[in-house]
Formats: structure tokens, sequence, C-alpha cells
């Protein structure tokens, strides 16, 4: 396989394959003269070729066939923990092109943002592992052109896609003078407050020339300054208008958003926010969300129909839900505090309610943030507390395709429900949980180190009496089957970043991050206990050889050990290694990104809750080689 993938890639490099993401190209020429205004174009072409080689006994889990037709319980493997995106064989070519055309008269400014896709190759690593495709393609947006499903196994060849798509992406109206902008399309909106509402990130594993934990308190990505990053959240699909009222900032927006085939999700919402010229600043928000169409399948337990499977991975709850509606206010505000302190309080109130279920009425839920923080010279001290209560913005809603369906339930981070996103950013804390952050930074112009420890706890145990209860969402742990022995948990979290200028040599990245989480199981359910360590780490070298030319080089692990619904055995024990090195160069008509990694995941054999269930070994290999070239005109 990996002489196959070096033959690919370089055809790859001698063929234009092109990709366009949600940025704008650049450099932007200068608009041309006509009778009636100012006409400008800009495009850019990017071409991209990955070549992915796998191989191992993991490719074909024992809960895969199971999973394909219905089953909950997700495969152990094949996936890379740092991402969460599954690892399978396969080639992929990408031809987009972009682009964007402008009208300028008298203070009116008209553009119109549009894109051609031709794909070719295997159609999960088209998904998750490439540029995010056209909003018109994407699978995670809800598009079904590219006839995306799960498939156990695969290898190149038996899922592969060719087809091209044009469209309009975005139509985009200014008025100077009175400060509006009018957008109608696809589009991210300009501010929000994430206790209210948070666009969905993306699943994709984004090319980048570094490697990141998935809690990585880094810096942005490494790369040159002309090379943009790829979007990380997936855009809103509808109409969006913005304008100012003197110093504050007003926000209006009404759109859809991801979501599965014929289960249409859409939300309105209006914000206005003002900024201050030392830094502080307010926002309040206001959102309503709506569901419509056929009822979805959720890992809740206050659904329509629900159900308990006892899997080799635990009790796995599930219910069905259709006609959801919530809505959610909230506001913050940044302010100099006595002490010479930095002041932050954040909250938001949800409610929710759905249709067709036995617990009618409204669910009600609460946020709460406080922080503050004191400079120290050229450091930072900071203490924060978080209370994200268990019906607040619980509104489950799908992505348009299965996601993370290759990470098992006791994957982590963990934060929400596994194949459904949160209106909410619940990346710090995650519902159900409250308790304290501490923050540590310094700067001094050559080290950079940043630390942060939190320690949240469960706020209500998850059981058969506490589930039932409407919009009641436990993002981590299972449930207890006796409500008169539920034991609650806890997650403690240690992340840091150290960067060290080496002058010559480059810079030294050390990511790191530590999850241990731990409850205590039941006196008559043993098989409750859930105690565990998922510590992950990435070394980097990171160079700017030039404005140029960058370059980087290093290593990483993912790891989980510990005991997952099985008593107190040691059930979860497996690890992932991955070595990467790659370089970015610009050129006279523009960029050039090489990379290339190698990952190996290796694990014990997982023994279930029935010890005669016994699975295969989860190890493989994997080696991924990527190009893109930057075009624009």
């Amino acid at each position: 396989m990996l002489a196959l993938s070096l033959l690919v890639l370089a055809i790859a490099m001698m063929r234009p394959v092109v990709v366009v993401a949600d940025v704008a190209p650049s450099p932007k020429p200068s608009p041309s003269a006509s009778p009636g205004g100012k006409i400008g174009l800009r495009g850019i072409l990017r071409t991209v070729l990955l070549s992915q080689g796998v191989a191992g006994p993991g490719l074909m889990p024992v809960d895969g066939p199971g999973f394909v037709n219905g089953a909950p319980a997700a495969p152990v493997s094949p996936y890379d923990p740092f991402s969460a995106a599954p690892l399978v064989p396969g080639n992929v070519a990408q031809d987009q092109v972009s682009l964007d055309a402008s009208w300028h008269r008298r203070g009116f400014t008209l553009e119109a943002i549009g894109g051609v896709e031709a794909l070719d190759g295997d159609r999960t690593n088209e998904a998750y592992w490439v540029e995010p495709l056209m909003n018109q393609d994407n699978p995670h947006l809800g598009s079904a052109a590219t006839g995306y499903a799960v498939a156990f196994p695969t290898h190149p060849g038996v899922d592969d896609y060719v087809g091209a798509r044009a469209g309009l992406t975005q139509v985009h109206a200014s008025f100077e003078r009175s400060a509006i902008q009018l957008r109608g399309g696809w589009f991210d909106l300009g501010q929000t407050l994430p206790c209210v509402f948070t666009q969905a990130p993306t699943t994709n594993a984004l090319p980048s020339l570094t490697m990141r934990t998935p809690e990585s308190l880094a810096p942005s990505p490494f790369a040159l300054d002309a090379w943009d990053a790829s979007p990380s959240s997936l855009p809103l699909r509808g109409f969006d208008v913005t304008g100012d009222a003197g110093p504050i900032s007003v926000e209006a927006a009404d759109a859809a958003l991801p979501s599965l085939a014929g289960t249409p999700a859409r939300m309105e919402t209006i914000s206005s926010a003002r900024s201050f010229d030392n830094g502080n600043g307010w926002i309040v928000q206001w959102l309503h969300v709506h569901t419509g169409g056929d009822p979805v399948v959720t890992s809740t337990d206050f659904g329509a129909n629900p159900v308990i499977d006892v899997s080799p991975q635990g009790l796995l709850t599930s219910s069905v839900l259709r006609g959801q509606r919530e809505s959610i206010v909230g506001g913050e505000d940044e302010f100099d505090a006595p002490l010479r302190l930095q002041a932050t309080i954040e909250g938001a109130y949800s409610s929710y309610e759905a249709d067709g279920i036995a617990t009618s009425g409204v669910a009600h839920g609460g946020f709460i943030h406080a922080g503050v923080s004191h400079a120290l010279g050229d450091a930072q001290l900071g203490i924060d507390y978080y209370r994200f209560e268990p019906r607040f913005a619980t509104m489950i809603l799908p992505y348009g395709a299965p996601e993370n369906i290759w990470s098992v339930a006791y994957s982590w981070p963990g934060p929400w429900l596994k194949s459904d996103y949160q209106l909410v950013d619940s990346s710090t804390a995650g519902v159900n949980r409250q308790g304290p952050l501490i923050s540590f930074r310094r700067d001094d112009g050559r080290n950079q180190f940043d630390l942060t420890w939190a320690k949240f706890r469960q706020m209500s145990p998850f059981t058969t009496s506490d589930g039932p209860a409407l919009g009641f969402v436990e993002g981590f742990f299972l449930i207890q089957i006796d409500p008169r022995e539920a034991t609650t948990g806890t997650f403690q979290r240690t992340n840091a970043f150290l960067g060290r200028d080496l002058g010559r040599f480059g810079e030294l990245g050390i990511d790191f991050s530590d999850d241990v989480l731990h409850r205590a199981a039941s006196r008559f359910e043993p098989s409750d206990a859930v105690s565990f360590d998922a510590p992950q780490y990435v070394v980097s070298l990171t160079k700017h050889a030039s404005s140029h030319v960058a370059a980087a080089a290093g290593f990483g692990y993912f790891g989980t050990r510990g005991s997952w619904a099985d008593g107190s055995a040691v059930n979860v024990d497996f690890g992932m290694r991955a070595a990467f090195v790659g370089a970015q160069i610009s050129l006279p008509d523009g960029a050039l990104m090489v990379t290339a990694r190698r990952s190996d995941f290796a694990g014990a054999p997982y023994f279930g809750i029935f010890k005669t269930v016994k699975y295969r070994s989860p190890d493989f290999g994997a080696t991924t080689l990527f190009v893109e070239r930057r075009l624009p005109f």
C-alpha cells in the first residue's frame, strides 16, 4: 500500500486537484473600472490529494456489522482518537475552484461567492480527512450528493465516488453609510455568545502541519502567514443582517442547522454587543430553535419508546424524539473589578419541549460561569467556576451523517452525546457538571507556558428515575438501574502547553492533556464502576526557514486505560502512537503543503459485561500522505 500511495502522490504533483474552504481567497486583485461602478473578481484553486493505507485486524471490529444495522454499541476501532475521525484505506482527489465576484458603486457593494467541485475517491476519506467539502456536497450538513454511508470493511475501490457539482454559496450586500450588511446563503455568525449558541464543530481531521490533542492549549495551528486555516465549524444556511447602533453592534439571523435527511432544524437569533478600548465588553443574545420531519433515535431516556440495551460496552439508553423546541437567552459582561482584577460573569437560561413523548410540559435549565484573573508581570492567574445543569440547552441535534461512528462508548473527550452536537459550547465543563477551573499563563517572548486544572462533579446521578425527566442529559456516564443506590462521578482534567524558542533550530512545543474519570459502583451493580485515565501528548518542532518556507515534525500519543462498566476489571487498555512531518512552501503562483503521518493503534481485546463476549484485537496501522496546492487568481 505504501508503494501505491507514493505512486498516487507523484501523479497528484503533476495533476491539479482543487479544494475550496469557507475562507476568502487571497491576494485580492484591484477592482476593474466600469461605467456603472467597480467590478472585482477573485478566486482560488485548491488541489488536494490524499492517500491513506491502513492494515490490521482492527479494520473489521466485532461491533461493525451490528452498528451498520442499527445496534447502539459503536465499534471499538478503527478510528483516530486525536480527532475521532475514522481511519480507513483509500485514495482521494478533489478538484474545487471558488470565485468571488463583487460590484461597488456609491457606498453600496454587492458580492456573490460560488464554486465548482469535482470529487474522485473513497467516500469516507472524502468526508473526514481532506479539506471540508463544499457545502452543497458536505454530508455532515445533510447533503446526500456523495451517497456517504457507513461501510465495514473497506479498502481502496470498494466505496469510491466520482462526481462534479457547482453551486452559489453566498450573496452579500453592504451599505457603507448605514453600516448595514445583508447575507444570504451559507455563512458564519459575526458575533455569538457561546453559552447561547455555538455553530456545530467540524468532525474532519483538518489538514495541518502539526497534530494537536483534542483539548489543546496550543496557540493557533503553525503555518505560513499566507496559509489560511481551514474552517473549524460548520456554516449556517439562511439569512443574516448586521449593523451598528452607535457603539453597539447588532446581528440577527434566520438559518437552517446541520441535520439528518428528512429532519430539518432551524434557528432564529438576535444579539447585541459592545466592546470598549480597554478590552472589556458585554453581549446579550436570544435564540430559538425548532425541529421537524421524521422522528430521530437518540441516546437519551426521556423520549418516546425508551429502551435500555445491555451491550458489551455497558447499559446504553435510547429513545425517539420529534418536534423539539428550545429557547435560550443569556448574557456576558467583562469588567474591571477591585484589587486590579479582571472579572467575567456569564449566564444563560433555556426552556425545552418536544412532541409525542410521555413527559409533557417544559424543561428548564441554567448555566453560570464566573471568573476572575490577575496579571502577575508577564504572567496571569485565573480562577473560574462553572455550573452546567443537566437540562440546560439539551436539544438533541444529529449531524447530517453518522458522526464519530468508530469511537466507542468510553472514548474521550465526551462532553456530549456521541452522534449529536449541542447548541452551546460544552467543551469546558460539559452538561450535568459543576466545579472550579484554575489557569496560569506566562509568556516572556521566548518561553510560553499555559496550564489549566479543573475538577467537575456530576450534578445529578443518571438513573432510571432521573433519566426519564424531560430534557435530562448525561453526556458521558451510563445509566444506573437502582436509584436508591445511585452514585455521582467526577471528571478531573489537566491541560498544559510549553513552548520554547530554540533560535535557529526552531520552536519546541509540548502539548499535554490528562483526563481522569471516576464513578463508584453502586452496592448491587458493580458494573456501574467507571475509573480510567486518558493521557495525551504531542511533541513538535516547528521552524520558519524563511517567509516562504515552514516545516514541522513531531510525535504524539493518546491512551486510555482503566475500568468501564465492568466492575474493577481493567477492560479498557489501548493507545495510538503517531509521528508526523510536513512543510509548506510559498511559490510565485500560490502555495504548497505536503505532510506525512504514521499512526499505530494497539490495545488489549475488550471483555464486556458478559465475559463470554471477547473482542478480537483492535490493532491496526495507518500511513497517511497528503498534498494540497493553492493557486489564487
